[in-house]
């Protein structure tokens, strides 16, 4: 079932509320997956991928992140708003390329 933000939100906060954190998460984790797009800034592109987890204090000074699987298999991470980590843009990209290799020339650093 795709939940709105609201329900996502009311859902979350009661799991909270119980004090079950996995409850809380997965509300979450089901709206990111029916409702929020990957997004590369350097290609400034959305990228075909999956959420696959929300990972809680993993990133460099304890904020969560989202996993996302690629189609072509490869792991990514990205914020919780689903900016692609600056260290995974190259993945990001490069899947981006498979799907349209005319684009090189966009996605080169500047």
């Amino acid at each position: 079932m795709q939940l709105n933000l609201q329900a996502a939100s009311k859902r979350a906060a009661r799991a909270a509320k119980r004090g079950d954190v996995r409850a809380a998460d997965a509300a979450e984790l089901d709206y990111i997956k029916g409702n929020v797009p990957l997004f590369s800034r350097r290609a400034d592109d959305v990228v075909p991928g999956s959420c696959s987890r929300l990972c809680r204090g993993a990133g460099a000074n304890g904020e969560t992140l989202l996993e996302w699987q690629l189609p072509s298999g490869k792991v990514v991470y990205s914020d919780m708003d689903a900016n692609v980590l600056p260290e995974y843009e190259d993945d990001a990209c490069a899947m981006l390329l498979n799907l349209n290799p005319g684009r090189v020339f966009d996605l080169l650093p500047a």
